[in-house]
């Protein structure tokens, strides 16, 4: 009994330390309890409600590649020092009826306690996050998003409830943020790069704070300190009301469309600028704000800046100059202030005629009280099929197809059967001008002009859109405004980041007669830009397949080595245990006869100095096995050093030259068809000037014809080939980065399983 006793005592640490290493090299976690919760996610787990609550007391990592799946029904609970480490995939699938829950521990819950939340880890690892049903309360950080971002982020039809911050960070782009409610937050959203719509933000010190490159469409803002704190993105259809202050501008602002801002206790909207931009706003409804307890009464608009700024086209609750005057604060209450220009105004509410709803798309009440954040009927929070958080849905967004800051979009005019050729313009304040190229939007290429009067800022074409037209098509005699407005995909300065909107459009008017020849080179340069599109279009496919074919061979080529690797490694485990074994076995057999001896002592005395040699033997043994383990860990720790040098010289050297070839054979191949074209477009144009020649003798009327019309439909305004050469660049730099990441991906995996790498990590 007590040799079995002794063996049990000596025996169960070393049974456990073995259980760490082999548990993380198998990959195998049990079922996942409130008291087994894993600190490591290192399978494919679904946790269901069978197993409430969990308890997770300290971080909780979700490792790369692996996914965590959590159902309905179930309730996380997170002591103050828990938090989850997202390096993988997550999805939260609750439902309206049964929820997951993200809450502190109930040792907890009655103090002021908070856990750590949910932290994306974007920055170094491929994570993908689905969040549906869910309510996150008492964290730190409901979610925080690390820069930047590699995979998706769709959070909907969820609860931030009591959260310092609901969700934080920003991915590099868009996180999709649609029906979720923020409630009681110091922060409801904060940070960049948010795409949000149908949600409701009640009772938050900020509703949103810090925000750059977000967007908010169809939401309510309610009994908030500061409603939205934020800019560089649109405010499109929400109800702001009842706050202290409704839009508080962080560098320029947001821009403001067909929003009701009303009953603000202290300012609707206070302005703000960045190098010289400041947003615009129309249609939106300035009512009763500023009747609260503040020192500046019934502010609708305070200005903070001396840049004059367009608010034309909304409604002030009435038409009278002087009424609306008292409700903006200015030039004329501030002499070191630019003035709010909000002439014309709008002559009666526009009551959400822009903002339609799903069952009334041509003139529905504006929802100015909503009960439910997504797909009421009466046209605040349309339910956009809920299609998923990239394309187009039925009212706002139509799908640009993604293609870059300087390019086309698809047709946003109603009949998207018909491509419609005719020169024509579109102007934006504080926005890049656009001008349509036979049927294509196209960005100003210079990233600078916009709709402001000239006057305001040297390089804008508000005052002067005749000379915007004659700045493509130098034959423009006039401008006619049409009666349609188009909607377009607009960007900001810099041509950085895209904005649509629906927009006046302004036709470029040429005053001359086409004859048969016209018509004639018309159609013979429509055929050319034709070809020389598809042919562009085929270069391209053929410099994306050799792209994917070498970074296909280079994954290979990495994820050979990795098993390699891999298969060291796991021989030098084994050899470990072998080793463990025959120690263990050589030690058992001196406890056994220690033991007999102590057994057999005759006295006190002699029983003392066995039991101190069983000591003895004990720190032996110790010595021995972290002897064993620091020869096994050294070995692993060499076999990583050198793939990764091996893994090094393959990314630094052996594909050197391949991606020079593909980059070499790309260039000659744009460079060809530059030339090629070029020389048709002369030939086409030399071949019209023989013509003319014929035709016209000396009429003067003849002069510089055929030069007018090529500048007229573009050419020589673009540089195809150039366009090309940044095409390339921006696949060269793809493929580096896949790359690198596979390699940052299979070194994370050898280092996971290395039982020793805790003090290097």
């Amino acid at each position: 009994m007590v040799m079995a006793t002794f063996r049990k005592n000596v025996l169960r640490p070393v049974l456990a330390c073995l259980l760490m290493i082999i548990v993380p090299m198998t990959g195998f976690v049990g079922s996942v309890t409130a008291s087994t919760t894993p600190t490591h996610v290192i399978s494919d787990q679904t946790w269901t409600a069978a197993g409430n609550p969990y308890l997770i007391d300290d971080m909780l990592v979700i490792m790369p590649d692996k996914t965590l799946t959590i159902e309905e029904g179930v309730v996380i609970e997170f002591t103050p020092t828990g938090w989850l480490d997202v390096r993988g995939d997550l999805n939260v699938l609750g439902t309206a009826a049964d929820p997951v829950l993200f809450t502190i521990d109930s040792a907890n819950a009655t103090s002021t306690s908070q856990w750590g939340g949910i932290q994306l880890q974007t920055d170094d690892f491929d994570v993908d996050l689905v969040m549906r049903n869910a309510i996150v309360t008492r964290a730190m950080n409901g979610i925080f998003i690390a820069c930047c971002h590699q995979g998706s982020i769709l959070i909907e039809d969820s609860t931030f409830l009591n959260n310092n911050v609901g969700i934080h960070g920003y991915a590099g782009y868009d996180a999709i943020i649609n029906n979720v409610v923020f409630m009681n937050n110091t922060v409801g959203v904060a940070s960049s790069d948010k795409d949000i719509s149908n949600s409701t933000f009640v009772g938050n010190e900020f509703g949103i704070s810090s925000a750059e490159r977000t967007d908010v469409r169809y939401s309510l803002f309610e009994n908030n300190d500061i409603a939205a704190y934020g800019g560089r993105g649109v405010l499109l259809c929400n109800v702001i009301q009842d706050n202290r202050i409704g839009v508080q501008a962080f560098y320029e602002g947001w821009a403001l469309e067909h929003n009701v801002i009303q009953d603000n206790s202290e300012i609707g909207v206070i302005t703000g600028q960045y190098d010289g931009i400041v947003p615009h706003a129309w249609g939106n409804s300035f009512l009763n704000n500023g009747l609260g307890a503040n020192t500046i009464a019934d502010i609708n608009v305070q200005h903070t800046n001396n840049i004059n700024i367009d608010f034309e086209d909304n409604w002030w609750g009435t038409t009278d100059s002087n009424i609306i005057d008292a409700t903006v604060y200015d030039f004329l209450d501030q002499s070191s202030l630019g003035l709010v220009d909000y002439t014309p105004t709008l002559n009666a509410n526009p009551n959400g005629t822009a903002c339609p709803g799903d069952d009334s798309p041509t003139n529905p009440d504006l929802d100015t009280n909503p009960t439910n954040p997504g797909g009421d009927v009466n046209g605040l929070n349309p339910d956009i099929n809920e299609t998923g958080p990239i394309g187009h849905d039925n009212y706002t967004d139509p799908d640009t197809n993604d293609t870059g800051p300087i390019g086309h979009d698809d047709e946003t005019a109603s009949d998207t059967n018909h491509t419609d050729h005719t020169p024509r313009i579109s102007l934006w304040p504080g926005k890049v001008n656009q001008h349509n190229e036979n049927g294509i939007w196209m960005t100003d290429p210079d990233g600078v002009s916009g709709g402001h009067p000239s006057t305001l800022y040297s390089s804008d074409y508000g005052d002067r859109k005749l000379e915007y037209c004659q700045k493509f098509w130098p034959n423009t005699q006039s401008i006619e405004l049409r009666d349609n407005r188009e909607t377009i995909t607009f960007w900001t300065a810099g041509n950085t980041d895209s904005v649509v909107s629906t927009r006046d459009v302004y036709e470029c008017v040429f005053n001359h007669n086409d004859t048969d020849e016209d018509a004639d080179y018309h159609h013979q340069l429509d055929e050319l830009q034709e070809r020389e599109q598809q042919s562009w279009e085929d270069a391209m496919e053929e410099c994306d397949r050799a792209w994917a074919e070498l970074d296909e061979h280079y994954m290979m080529m990495v994820e050979s080595l990795e098993e390699q690797m891999m298969d060291e490694i796991e021989m030098e485990l084994w050899g470990l245990d072998d080793s463990l074994s025959i120690r263990y076995d050589e030690f058992d057999v001196q406890y056994n006869e220690l033991l007999i001896q102590l057994s057999e002592a005759e006295d006190e005395d002699e029983a003392a100095v066995i039991i101190q040699e069983i000591q003895s033997l004990r720190e032996s043994e110790q010595q021995v096995i972290e002897w064993v383990y620091d020869v096994y860990h050294a070995r692993i720790a060499d076999i990583i050093e050198q793939y990764d040098a091996m893994i090094d010289a393959l990314d630094d050297e052996a594909f050197e030259s391949l991606r020079h070839d593909v980059e070499t054979d790309c260039e000659a191949l744009f460079e060809e068809l530059e030339e090629q074209f070029r020389a048709e477009y002369e030939a086409l144009e030399s071949m019209t000037e023989v013509e003319d020649e014929n035709s016209c003798g000396d009429d003067e009327r003849c002069t510089d014809r055929d030069e007018n019309y090529m500048e007229e439909f573009g050419i020589g305004h673009s540089v195809p080939g150039f366009t090309g050469l940044l095409s390339v660049l921006a696949i060269t730099g793809a493929v580096l980065l896949t790359g690198r990441r596979g390699l940052h991906e299979t070194r994370g995996r050898a280092r996971a399983v290395n039982p020793f790498n805790d003090a290097e990590d």
